[in-house]
Parts: structure tokens; sequence; C-alpha cells
């Protein structure tokens, strides 16, 4: 008989947590990564796709992706990716920065918001038949905990 070679496959822990859905609740995490600005298949707008790294907890390595679009004034989900107005990097940097959303800088540069701890709201949630996390707030590192019901 012919004998077949099997392939050896190699996982990282965060390879396992990719299709881990996770609990609701308040994260420590980072901005690992933000790809982009790209414009859009319409050329109408510009994308950012962005990966959200959770740092601290059970699910640490876990990245949670959180995309942003300059053609929407709302968050929704097409099939399983969830967008969000461009404008959400203003939330980001209230978080980062320690600050209200009131004395946030009009002129941010992404760079500085990348690797900076912050907690994060995640959702469970049911998009097309598929559970799937999704960020629905950011809270400067440490306040999430202390946040009660319902939010």
């Amino acid at each position: 008989g012919v004998k077949t070679e099997m392939a050896i496959l190699n996982f990282t822990p965060g390879d396992k947590l990719a299709s881990t859905v996770i609990d609701s609740g308040w994260y420590t995490a980072v901005l690992e990564t933000i790809d982009g600005p790209k414009k859009s298949g319409s050329g109408k707008s510009v994308n950012f796709f962005n990966d959200f790294k959770i740092t601290k907890g059970p699910f640490v390595e876990k990245l949670i992706p959180y995309n942003m679009t300059s053609g929407s004034d709302k968050s929704s989900i097409l099939g399983t990716m969830q967008w969000n107005p461009h404008t959400h990097y203003m939330h980001v940097a209230a978080a980062v920065l320690r600050v209200p959303f009131g004395e946030v800088p009009l002129n941010l540069d992404t760079e500085d918001l990348l690797h900076k701890e912050i907690d994060i709201k995640v959702e469970k949630v049911i998009a097309e038949g598929v559970v799937m996390n999704i960020i629905i707030g950011f809270l400067p590192a440490g306040e999430g905990s202390k946040q009660t019901i319902p939010f």
C-alpha cells in the first residue's frame, strides 16, 4: 500500500481563541492593528480594518475585529463584520488619553492609539445565524470592571 504523509498543523493559542466566542463583559485590550485608510469599492468612502487584542484574563491574545468607515454614521453588522463610523476613533482616543469625549483633540494620529491598554465592552450577538463578538464601548484601562449592569 501507498503511505500518505499527513500534515502537521501548528496553532497558536490566538488561533484557538479566534473561533471562541467569549461572554459579554468588559475586557482589557489594546488596539493591535490598523489596516487603512483604504478606499472602499465604490471609492466614496474610506475604510479602516482594526483588531483589538485582549491583554488580560483567560482570553489573552484573542483578537476582535472592529472595522470603521467614513461612509456611515451608524454601527452595523454586514455578514459577520462589524462596521462603525470612523469617528469612533475619538471614543478609543478618549479611553487611551483618559479624558472626557469632549476633550479629545480634533487632530488624531491613529499611531498614537496603537498598543495602549483600554477596557472594551464586548457583546455576544447572533448575526446571520453566526454567534460572534462585537465591541460596543471603550473606557480607560481599569474602568470597565467598575461598571454596573446594564452597562
